[in-house]
């Protein structure tokens, strides 16, 4: 999601995101391909925005907007205050949702980015302390069982593992190996 992000970068813009695995009142709400039922950073729980807003941050990018279901632009707004939040749907269920006209969308995606790339001089990255201390909740034992064999990772109970990164730019391509390519 993050690919080819650099420090060359004025700002983030994040556009179709949802909230984290497991938070209620949410449309689609998972991390990663959906073996990861918990991410844990520094010991915050954060979804795909979180981590991709914290790896940006490591580079000194900030996220300027954001845009998702209601509990998503919740979710970013709280890990990230001043942020141009766009919501495009209300969960009605776990799979279904209530749209927001394209139009009504489309408008506020225009004026937001706007107000956002206006405020760009004011923006801040996300910042977190190093080392990074990653915790990942799979849904089986199985997947837990597979990620020891990467040397650092310990078993933190039955389906937890845990490992110490020196930074964002070490922690977060092996979080993205563990939770997209953790397929069995």
């Amino acid at each position: 999601m993050a690919q080819g992000l650099d420090s060359t970068f004025d700002a983030v813009i994040f556009v179709g995101f949802h909230a984290k695995a497991g938070t209620p009142d949410a449309f689609i709400a998972h991390t990663g391909s959906g073996a990861v039922v918990g991410l844990w950073l520094n010991g915050s729980e954060v979804g795909e925005g979180g981590l991709n807003a914290i790896y940006a941050g490591s580079l000194g990018v900030p996220v300027i907007a954001a845009s998702g279901d209601v509990t998503f632009t919740r979710e970013i707004t709280t890990l990230i205050p001043g942020i141009h939040a766009v919501a495009t749907k209300e969960a009605v269920g776990a799979e279904s949702a209530k749209l927001i006209h394209p139009d009504v969308v489309r408008a506020r995606l225009r004026d937001n980015v706007g107000a956002a790339l206006g405020d760009l001089a004011r923006a801040k990255p996300v910042v977190m302390t190093a080392p990074i201390t990653v915790r990942l909740r799979f849904d089986t034992i199985t997947r837990a069982d597979v990620v020891m064999a990467i040397p650092g990772v310990r078993r933190v109970d039955g389906t937890a593992i845990e490992f110490q990164a020196r930074s964002m730019r070490e922690a977060y391509p092996l979080i993205r190996l563990m939770y997209k390519y953790l397929n069995l």
